[in-house]
């Protein structure tokens, strides 16, 4: 699936339960759980993406830049003018994990294939619904969605020298996130940010 694609299934799964009951009234408040989420599943900073924000008719705007200068708005279309991206600031999110709303997200997507949802279903019974989620994001849907080879299904376990089938103990995926080899660097970030940690 290409980013382009991606951003698509973003937006196929924004709902107004997924705003404060304050903003539910407001179709322009969608753009900080839509860039948040996409965020984490394109790999946040060390994927070289950062949040910005720009104030643009009326209101606060949320968006993603990449490090090429390319800009990732999921919900640009809510405006009457284009928004003034050369004018935005880069910011952080309120959390460093992935709020509950991107979160939501991120698992809708996740829904969008039946073998994934049925998976998640079953996991959600018996009270592993976190940690499954984490080993999709880390192998099989996750590599699908961002459509690039180093994120094959387990790469991260071998890069860790982790048993496939057992879960990677967080402290060992932050330390793998901050040195080393970029891609294991990258993969170990993605893992982090797409299980909340």
């Amino acid at each position: 699936m290409t980013r382009d694609a991606l951003v698509a299934r973003v937006r196929d799964v924004l709902t107004p339960d997924l705003l404060h009951p304050a903003y539910r009234h407001n179709p322009k408040a969608f753009c900080y759980p839509a860039a948040e989420a996409l965020y984490h599943l394109l790999g946040g900073k060390a994927a070289g993406y950062t949040p910005h924000t720009l104030k643009h008719e009326g209101g606060t705007h949320w968006f993603l830049k990449h490090a090429d200068g390319s800009i990732i708005d999921p919900t640009a279309d809510q405006f009457s003018t284009p928004p003034p991206y050369h004018a935005a600031t880069g910011r952080g999110f309120l959390t460093a994990r992935p709020s509950k709303r991107a979160r939501t997200i991120m698992q809708r997507i996740a829904m969008h294939q039946p073998d994934i949802a049925e998976r998640l279903i079953d996991a959600a019974r018996d009270g592993t619904f976190e940690d499954v989620l984490a080993e999709l994001c880390e192998d099989q849907w996750i590599s699908k969605a961002t459509d690039k080879p180093s994120f094959r299904e387990g790469q991260l376990h071998r890069d860790l020298h982790v048993a496939q089938g057992q879960k990677i103990p967080v402290a060992k995926m932050r330390a793998a996130a901050k040195r080393g080899d970029p891609e294991v660097r990258r993969r170990a970030q993605f893992a982090l940010n797409a299980t909340g940690h």
